[in-house]
């Protein structure tokens, strides 16, 4: 670009204007909102080769590892399923061992008393 005469204030300031409203239109300026106010929308930018790549990367990373959870959730349902089972068969036998030995203690008992 040409380089403006010192001294050349206004054209300065209209060059600078210009370039503003510029980069405002092209959507490459940021503007700063006051607190309370709404953020204007971003436009959707074109995410070309690179980047169409990329987010094909994370969706297959994020479907592996739903699919990582869901297989996890499974095995610990099937794990805590299979141990509860095996408490209550433990239970079982439990009281049976102790129906036997109260009644085989209380046969005990009737055969040592005085008759």
């Amino acid at each position: 670009e040409s380089e403006i005469p010192r001294g050349d204030h206004n054209n300065n300031r209209g060059r600078a204007a210009r370039d503003h409203r510029e980069a405002c239109r092209a959507g490459s300026f940021i503007a700063q909102v006051a607190p309370g106010r709404a953020q204007p929308a971003a436009a959707p930018v074109p995410l070309g080769r690179a980047g169409s790549a990329v987010k094909d990367g994370l969706v297959s990373s994020l479907t592996s590892l739903s699919r990582a959870e869901e297989e996890i959730v499974a095995l610990v349902r099937s794990a805590v399923s299979t141990g509860l089972r095996a408490a209550g068969k433990v239970a079982d036998e439990l009281v049976s061992v102790v129906r036997d030995v109260v009644a085989g203690a209380v046969q005990a008992s009737e055969r040592s008393a005085p008759a």
